[in-house]
């Protein structure tokens, strides 16, 4: 078995995405023809090649499951309890719109905001994480870099400000379990194993589901409705003032009427932060690769619909990890984003597809 380079590959050895795109696979995928090496940044990855000569065709795809039923999914109860919740909210006295900015996906904050829900700012300050790092990634979507938090108070002085706007209220927050882990991490690095306050120990309320339950939208896998971005900027307090907005667009709802959510603002400051792949073989983007599989591209990010951000927000989970600093040396995902960030698209979907969406 020999090891080539791409202008050497004889034309019958095809990699599996080669194979795949016209229509066939290797007859035994455990046993390589042949590799082809790249290198990249000091980087070596040898990607098998099989004999086309021997492969079978692939197997006829599917029938694909039958799309939700519009009554299933836009069903009147969750669309009006989330415009009756929302109403609610928007009355209640003790009710507060929480935001958070971090160092990282998981970091440190750096920025905090709580706002009541008439737009009165009870708290809007940036926080010295103490010396971690911004990711690079992370930098580029909210804009602060250790310049602006220059003489920013630390968390410890703010904890006493955060906890004066949060006593006995109700936290609301856009992406709720998210943002509150976060908190409690903060919690433990200035008290220790002191208790919970009570306003950090009870469960937030989340504005993302009863928004994505409003909207009524199937998330594809019947079991539930698709989250949507808040599209408010990257900065705590206006963040806080985007989730505001929704609410009273859910509050507006009339009896039996339809829900709508608007299309998203193109951000064309943040053109660097995600990739759009459109028009490959697959015809997907690379932001929909990501949330199909997370856990496949980079454990990092395994499992986050549970313990983090939705999965719709697994391409801001994908680019907020310091994957060269976290990720095993030959990880996929580390070479992927170098690649993606220095515009080299057609090397970066080649390696997504034949170590990735590859059987």
């Amino acid at each position: 078995m020999s090891t080539v380079y791409r202008e050497e590959v004889p034309a019958h050895l095809m990699t599996v995405a080669q194979l795949r795109s016209s229509g066939r696979r290797p007859r035994d995928p455990g046993v390589a023809s042949g590799w082809l090496e790249r290198v990249f940044e000091g980087d070596v990855w040898r990607t098998p090649l099989y004999d086309a000569r021997s492969a079978r065709p692939l197997p006829a795809p599917a029938r694909p499951p039958a799309p939700p039923s519009t009554a299933s999914v836009t069903a009147p109860s969750s669309r009006a309890g989330a415009a009756a919740w929302a109403r609610d909210v928007l009355r209640a006295r003790d009710a507060v719109v929480l935001d958070t900015e971090l160092t990282d996906f998981a970091g440190r904050v750096i920025e905090v905001a709580v706002l009541s829900v008439d737009g009165t700012v009870l708290l809007s300050t940036l926080v010295d994480p103490a010396g971690a790092p911004i990711n690079p990634h992370a930098q580029r979507k909210h804009g602060i870099s250790p310049a602006v938090l220059a003489g920013a108070p630390t968390m410890a002085q703010v904890w006493p400000r955060l906890e004066e706007a949060l006593r006995d209220k109700v936290v609301i927050a856009w992406n709720a379990p998210f943002d509150q882990a976060r908190l409690r991490d903060e919690h433990q690095r200035v008290v220790g194993a002191a208790a919970l306050p009570e306003w950090l120990a009870r469960p937030w309320e989340c504005a993302m589901r009863r928004h994505a339950a409003w909207v009524g939208e199937s998330n594809g896998r019947g079991s539930g409705y698709r989250n949507h971005k808040l599209e408010g900027g990257h900065r705590a307090e206006g963040d806080c003032r985007a989730v505001l907005d929704r609410l009273r667009q859910m509050a507006s709802t009339t009896p039996g009427g339809a829900a709508r959510v608007e299309p998203a603002p193109v951000d064309e400051s943040d053109g660097e932060h995600h990739h759009h792949w459109q028009g490959t073989r697959q015809g997907t983007a690379l932001d929909d690769w990501i949330r199909i599989a997370p856990g496949r591209i980079c454990g990092e990010i395994a499992g986050a619909a549970d313990g983090g951000p939705s999965e719709d927000d697994g391409v801001d989970a994908f680019y907020g990890v310091d994957h060269t600093a976290r990720c095993v040396p030959d990880a996929v995902c580390r070479t992927v984003l170098r690649l993606a960030d220095g515009d080299r698209f057609d090397e970066a979907m080649r390696l997504v597809e034949e170590h990735v969406l590859a059987p």
